[in-house]
């Protein structure tokens, strides 16, 4: 009899621990669902306040240090004449942890952003892939205490064919003509400007030329002129750092230059070079035009697809 009754004994006692288990594993779940309906809360609302410019409503899901940190956001960009319009494509969830009253959820998110003034409020909305960490703590309820962006992406699917180069771009820059951006061209030279039509300052130059002159790829020397001679060349230009880099087995002197002049303050711009046995290459990028958020993840994005012909 007690042989005979021991696949009952081994299902109840399966039963008791899978039920256990599975209490454990709610119990988490249950946390991690607060945690991230937190988030999603708070990814519904920000677009609605950054429209209505109201708080009232995002103030019952961020902490006072998030609430004050849109806040000035929101002021900053009333400042400039151009409010934001923001929708959230998608979402996904990658991990969700808690501990006691503090917790974090990571995320990869797809948006549309658009920047608008009365003048223009038709342009193409420009097209964002965010991974980010949210920290949160708790009282009484989850809260969004502070958010950190690791890793920012703007989708390329347009493509640039040029004589000597090939690259792909944000799908909402447009050409401009080089000479309308303040750019002399001339001679033997290759050259095309490219911006986000919303923006004034050109985002992307990339000018190619023939190497008559036999100039070697001796970067060590380049990287040691370009610091010597930027500042006098073009005024306001401050080299902040050279590097060589490597894209597609090709080597690149990378500078990263920050300038100011006149009106125009707080531009970033990151240069790259490839001298080649016929011909030389240079691509500058504009990452932080004045009153609009860092896009320094552009030139990386965009750099992995070029390809020298």
């Amino acid at each position: 009899m007690r042989y005979r009754n021991l696949p009952i004994m081994v299902i109840l006692l399966f039963a008791l621990v899978v039920g256990f288990v599975f209490t454990l594993t709610g119990c988490g779940n249950k946390h991690e669902r607060a945690l991230e309906n937190a988030v999603q809360t708070y990814n519904r609302l920000i677009p609605v306040a950054f429209e209505s410019k109201d708080l009232k409503n995002l103030s019952s899901i961020v902490s006072p240090t998030e609430y004050h940190r849109i806040e000035s956001y929101i002021e900053y960009q009333e400042q400039q004449g151009k409010p934001i319009r923001a929708k959230l494509e998608r979402l996904e969830f990658v991990e969700s942890k808690s501990k006691k009253d503090k917790g974090y959820v990571k995320t990869r998110e797809w948006w549309l952003y658009r920047y608008e003034d009365d003048q223009d409020s038709g342009q193409s909305p420009l097209k964002i892939y965010y991974e980010v960490r949210y920290e949160l703590v708790r009282n009484k309820k989850w809260l969004i205490d502070k958010l950190n962006v690791t890793r920012s992406e703007t989708p390329l699917n347009k493509k640039f064919n040029g004589r000597y180069i090939s690259f792909s771009y944000p799908e909402n820059f447009e050409p401009v003509s080089p000479k309308k951006s303040g750019y002399q061209t001339g001679g033997n030279l290759e050259f095309v400007t490219l911006t986000d039509p919303d923006r004034k300052e050109t985002e992307i130059v990339v000018v190619v030329s023939p190497n008559n002159t036999g100039l070697e790829a001796d970067y060590k020397v380049l990287s040691n002129e370009i610091k010597q001679q930027y500042g006098e060349l073009y005024p306001g230009t401050k080299v902040t750092g050279t590097d060589v880099v490597k894209v597609k087995g090709k080597k690149w002197l990378k500078v990263n230059m920050s300038y100011t002049f006149g009106e125009k303050t707080g531009i970033k711009k990151v240069q790259y070079a490839h001298i080649g046995k016929s011909r030389i290459y240079w691509l500058t990028f504009s990452t932080a035009p004045e009153g609009h958020e860092d896009s320094s993840g552009m030139p990386e994005s965009i750099m992995k697809t070029v390809t020298l012909k």
